[in-house]
């Protein structure tokens, strides 16, 4: 479980008095530039308890997950933990996209929609790019409609695993920090 606890830094004449760091039943997740932790542990007693030892001229205040996340949304924390996310799915992304130049990747669109139109009238003329590519391979119009939709079909089912991979690692990322 978590609480979220809101504190002010007090200079004194020899060192700044802050909120303390946890012990081995708790984890505390300190932010750069506010002063605001996440605290995790098993059980709310472990939380409270760690609460009471700050020193009081810190002036410790539990606040929500929802005002939590306001004050660290633009952290180095949270901005790290977006930048793994990206990272991760550009590179999940590349195994495509690193194939494909892009003026080729901009005609997919374009590609998929003459197909579908071929491959329900069988009317080459509903595809006029796709009969220009398909002349360039040696091939029927119905064949390059048909390897297509193929196509699409793996891309649609990788983009869709690399989403939901990212969206996993986002998830379980931010809530290491309570998020």
């Amino acid at each position: 479980m978590f609480k979220y606890v809101k504190f002010e830094k007090v200079p004194t004449e020899y060192t700044v008095l802050e909120f303390l760091p946890g012990d081995d039943k708790t984890n505390v997740n300190f932010f750069t530039g506010v002063d605001v932790v996440s605290i995790e542990a098993d059980n709310e007693a472990e939380i409270d308890a760690l609460i009471a030892k700050q020193p009081v001229e810190i002036n410790c205040v539990e606040i929500t997950q929802d005002e939590f996340k306001s004050l660290v949304d633009s952290t180095a924390q949270v901005l790290r933990i977006r930048e793994v996310v990206k990272e991760s799915y550009d590179r999940d992304l590349a195994v495509i996209t690193h194939k494909y130049p892009l003026p080729e990747r901009e005609t997919w669109k374009i590609q998929k929609e003459e197909a579908e139109k071929f491959l329900e009238s069988k009317n080459e003329d509903d595809s006029p790019f796709l009969k220009i590519l398909a002349e360039a391979e040696g091939s029927t119009v119905e064949e390059f409609a048909n390897a297509v939709m193929a196509k699409n079909d793996a891309f649609v089912t990788y983009s869709a695993q690399a989403l939901a991979k990212k969206r996993t690692l986002e998830r379980e990322l931010f809530a290491k920090i309570g998020l």
